[in-house]
């Protein structure tokens, strides 16, 4: 009788802990879907401040600002004269 009673806790302990394991696995695959995503955004960002610093240093330098300038806003200095030729 007490043998048959240890098999029963040893079955549903079998049970409990392969039910513990199920979670267990379906935990850790998520983690690693949202550790991945997390991955691609930091890579993504990190490539976007990549770009950001360069337009830093770009930007930085009076000449590449003043051209900027002159190529997007018509800027141009008091003593500079300017023609528009529309095509």
């Amino acid at each position: 009788m007490s043998r048959t009673i240890i098999i029963i806790i040893l079955i549903i302990l079998v049970i409990i802990s392969g039910i513990e394991l199920f979670f267990l696995f379906r935990d850790e695959k998520k983690v690693k879907n949202e550790l991945s995503q997390i991955n691609q955004k930091m890579q993504s960002l990190n490539e976007e401040n990549q770009n950001l610093r360069a337009q830093i240093d770009y930007y930085s330098d009076p000449a590449n600002l003043g051209k900027e300038l002159k190529a997007k806003f018509n800027y141009r200095r008091p003593d500079e004269k300017m023609m528009i030729i529309v095509p």
